[in-house]
């Protein structure tokens, strides 16, 4: 008797349990934060990424901001930077070439602060592994702003965050549609 007390007792406890997750959507049934969950340039080894911007729904039409945090195995931010997506899809890698890491970004897309040196589609970066966040911010929905993206205007949208610039202080919605 005392078993089939202990039993029930057991049972009800599960019964209590909630159902727990830990991915949950939007409303939208759209992703706002994406991770990858491991990047490595380690052993002569290239981790590719590759970003496709929406086509379709509110806001396909225009750049989208994208806020990207690698962190080192430890969680320790290493590298951040916005990117403004113009552009379907977006690709990067990184790999290591003589003992320096590098993240490659073969298009004009804007990152802020800028990565690569103008000419070149390589940026020295303090990156081996660990992993990546990427959040998506929202469709820019400013018209000067979205044809400085579109014109790949990167110094114009560096002094949007600069001191005195309009994004500096402001909301971290302003401007954007979500």
């Amino acid at each position: 008797m005392r078993l089939i007390s202990i039993l029930l007792f057991a049972l009800s406890g599960l019964v209590l349990v909630t159902h727990a997750s830990a991915v949950a959507l939007n409303p939208g049934k759209q992703g706002e934060v994406l991770i990858f969950p491991y990047y490595s340039n380690l052993g002569d080894n290239q981790t590719l990424i590759q970003i496709t911007k929406p086509l379709q729904g509110i806001g396909a039409s225009q750049p989208r901001a994208l806020k990207f945090h690698f962190r080192d195995r430890n969680g320790i931010v290493v590298l951040s930077f916005n990117l403004y997506l113009t552009e379907g899809l977006w690709s990067a890698a990184i790999s290591s070439v003589n003992g320096q890491s590098q993240l490659i970004l073969p298009d004009n897309s804007c990152t802020v602060p800028q990565l690569k040196q103008p000419g070149s589609n390589v940026a020295a970066v303090p990156l081996s592994s660990g992993f990546l966040e990427i959040i998506d911010m929202g469709s820019i929905v400013d018209q000067a702003t979205v044809d400085a993206a579109n014109a790949f205007d990167c110094d114009r949208l560096e002094a949007m965050w600069a001191d005195g610039g309009v994004w500096r202080n402001a909301d971290p919605g302003f401007e954007l549609l979500t």
